[in-house]
């Protein structure tokens, strides 16, 4: 399973890759904007840091001509293996089968169907990226939505994989790691909270409190022996 960074934040993301095994940096029109930079310049920088992982880019536009375009010039700047994120209306889907012919990577966004998905995936889409919490919040089972997409896509042998995003509890990220699922793209809180626990907090005074006491001499005895 992968695991990416859903940010536009260079420092967060500079300090993250310090520490977690991702592989990746996804961003939105809305994560650019809290930058108060030009996007591309924001994007740049991230490029450069990331080197050949994966950045997914949304597009703007809403015609398929377009958003076409646009994923050109996204790769042109960003470089092959960025890859462009696109919602799926009826001019996203036939832009994604466009830029697949053109051997550009997209990523369908704004999941909230299995129906969407699959559709997507039929398309020439590399990831499908439902949106975890958004979908409970519409009173259906967020987790289940992508672990049923990634089962249907599976079943059907394409290759298309399912980039799971949009979570607001860890519980909904346990669950699709113990699924197995794909990839999933985290915030920079979430993706820390996953190693926070007041039990290791706990653990780890007691661990100290008893280093405390013991004897110096025992202690310099141990050390010389390593």
């Amino acid at each position: 399973m992968k695991i990416l960074i859903d940010s536009a934040d260079i420092k967060a993301i500079e300090k993250l890759y310090e520490c977690f095994p991702v592989c990746g940096v996804t961003t939105n029109p809305s994560l650019l904007s809290k930058e108060n930079k030009d996007p591309y310049e924001v994007l740049k920088r991230i490029r450069a840091f990331i080197g050949e992982d994966e950045l997914h880019v949304e597009s703007l536009c809403k015609r398929a001509e377009d958003i076409v375009d646009e994923a050109l010039a996204i790769t042109r700047i960003l470089g092959d293996d960025t890859y462009v994120k696109i919602p799926v209306t009826a001019e996203g889907v036939k832009a994604i089968k466009r830029l697949r012919e053109l051997g550009i990577k997209t990523t369908a966004t704004a999941i909230f169907t299995l129906g969407q998905a699959y559709i997507s995936a039929l398309a020439g889409a590399s990831y499908v990226a439902p949106y975890v919490n958004r979908i409970e919040m519409q009173g259906e089972d967020g987790t289940q939505t992508a672990l049923n997409i990634q089962e249907a896509l599976r079943a059907s042998e394409l290759e298309c994989k399912v980039l799971a995003a949009s979570f607001k509890r860890i519980d909904q990220v346990e669950m699709l790691i113990i699924k197995n699922i794909d990839a999933i793209t985290l915030s920079p809180a979430m993706l820390s909270s996953l190693l926070d626990n007041d039990g290791t907090k706990a653990a780890i005074k007691d661990f100290d409190k008893a280093f405390k006491t013991l004897k110096r001499e025992n202690m310099s005895i141990t050390l010389d022996r390593h």
